[in-house]
């Protein structure tokens, strides 16, 4: 019976003592080296080298199950090792894995402990949310002066998005802004290096992109018709959402993911803008300041030269008598003889008119008949004298 009692004491105090020697041995994944590392089993130098570089890269393991994000390290060669690793400071057992939904405990060294490297993150001081990444967006470039919005996500290992997580952006341009959406304008060209943190449970992930930002390369034109052309002159697409087009007190916001390619023009008629563009006509930044005042394209009427006249010009007549050219003076004298002739015939034939109206018919005819042969002589007796044609008798 005590035989029996001794050596049940005995085994418990080999069991215990196991116990603590195995706890001695555990190794902080946080802060072993690569000598360290290979001892433990299923562990060579090529995955040792790995959990270093995950660690430095993301920082310190928040728990032993994070060993599971390195490469080459599964769920087979966790269940070897996750009895021998730890996270906290000293030699410490593993810890009992957070409850569902919990967040993920923060490692702290114990004194005298050597630090992990920092990671090489923007935010090198403070500690990252393990398996989780920021997305802030790639690299963009936006116009001077105009609003640009900028939108972040976080996501864990299985790619989900984590809700309940702020955000802190810095523009590198001295200004900041909070919250996953933020719209920020850059008042000078140049290249900025933007830098999007995620905060949870005082955690932090980080992603940073570059943004360029340009001077806008537009024209803007009234139609003849009272439309609107915007040109993009620049050599890229430009992104002219929610730009508005001003005009006489009139307003037309372009609508999101209004896209103008490189070297092309935009035309807006009347009907979609629900006005007619004046001489006054603006293109205005999203924030309602002006970026270009309108060109007028309103062409002038067009100017064309007289017309040549299709009559001939006047050639002066001239008469021809066997071979010799006489002189205007003749045909003057004969027109004028003509021209007395016919005063005559009209004037008698005036009289004979008033003549017969005062007498009866038969008066009429003879009168009639005998004016015309006083203008028939008087006729002859014209072209006789204009033409100079009398016979001369010599006695």
């Amino acid at each position: 019976m005590k035989f029996s009692t001794l050596a049940s004491l005995i085994s418990v105090v080999v069991l215990f003592s196991t116990a603590i020697a195995f706890a001695d041995h555990s190794i902080n994944i946080n802060t072993a080296d690569k000598a360290a590392l290979v001892t433990l089993t299923g562990i060579g130098e090529v995955k040792a080298q790995a959990i270093i570089d995950y660690r430095t890269e993301h920082g310190p393991y928040a728990s032993i199950e994070d060993i599971q994000n390195v490469s080459g390290i599964g769920p087979a060669t966790y269940d070897s090792i996750k009895d021998h690793i730890t996270v906290q400071g000293g030699n410490s057992t593993a810890p009992s894995p957070p409850p569902a939904g919990g967040p993920s405990p923060v490692p702290s060294p114990s004194p005298g402990q050597v630090s992990p490297p920092p990671p090489s993150s923007p935010q090198a001081a403070a500690p990252s949310l393990s398996g989780f990444v920021v997305d802030g967006g790639s690299d963009r470039i936006v116009i001077v002066g105009a609003d640009v919005e900028f939108s972040a996500r976080e996501y864990d290992s299985s790619k989900k998005v984590v809700e309940n997580v702020g955000f802190l952006w810095n523009f590198g341009d001295g200004s900041t802004a909070q919250g996953a959406s933020v719209v920020h304008r850059f008042a000078y060209p140049g290249r900025y290096a933007v830098v999007v943190t995620g905060i949870k449970d005082n955690l932090l992930a980080s992603d940073r992109f570059t943004v360029t930002a340009e001077p806008a390369e537009l024209s803007i034109r009234v139609l003849p018709d009272g439309g609107v052309e915007i040109e993009n002159l620049a050599e890229r697409d430009v992104d002219l959402s929610r730009w508005s087009i001003n005009s006489a007190g009139q307003r037309f916001a372009l609508p999101n993911n209004s896209l103008l390619l490189a070297r092309q023009a935009m035309r807006i008629s009347p009907d979609t803008l629900r006005f007619y563009a004046s001489d006054s006509t603006e293109l205005d930044f999203p924030n309602g300041t002006l970026a270009f005042r309108a060109e007028d394209d309103i062409p002038e009427a067009p100017t064309f030269p007289p017309t040549p006249s299709s009559v001939p010009p006047a050639v002066e007549g001239t008469r021809k008598t066997e071979g010799v050219q006489k002189i205007s003076d003749d045909a003057e004298i004969d027109q004028a003889g003509e021209a007395r002739g016919q005063e005559l015939v009209a004037t008698s034939s005036g009289v004979a008119l008033a003549a017969a109206a005062a007498s009866g018919s038969w008066m009429w005819w003879l009168g009639a008949f005998g004016l015309a042969a006083i203008a028939a002589g008087a006729v002859a007796l014209a072209r006789r004298f204009g033409r100079g044609e009398w016979n001369i008798v010599e006695e």
